[in-house]
């Protein structure tokens, strides 16, 4: 599982690198503003990662930011492409739950859902 440590004032979102198909965990330690949330979200729709799950500070909040996002600008693209990204968010869990989540998390297609 690759580990970004991302501060919330991180302006260079743009050169992270998310792999393809990837199951993303977000551990969020402090609260962020929408506009960090939209722009993190959209790199991993970008990416098409399989899963995106949020733990921690305001986790439903970056949950709905994701929701949201995807409604807007995947509706029509993801009929067309058979793309489907999976949210959840974890808060009433122990960070270990959230992990252990990700970590037995199938995408049904092996082939595009990375560890």
């Amino acid at each position: 599982m690759k580990e970004f440590n991302i501060r919330p004032n991180f302006t260079e979102l743009n050169t992270l690198s998310i792999d393809r198909g990837s199951k993303c965990l977000v551990v969020a330690g402090e609260q962020v503003d929408q506009a960090f949330m939209h722009a993190l979200c959209s790199l991993v729709i970008d990416a098409e990662c399989a899963l995106f799950a949020v733990w921690g500070v305001d986790c439903t909040s970056w949950e709905d930011v994701m929701d949201d996002l995807i409604v807007e600008r995947l509706s029509n693209e993801v009929s067309h492409s058979g793309y489907t990204l999976t949210t959840t968010s974890h808060p009433e869990e122990t960070l270990q739950d959230a992990i252990d989540f990700v970590s037995v998390f199938s995408c049904g297609d092996t082939k595009k859902c990375q560890k």
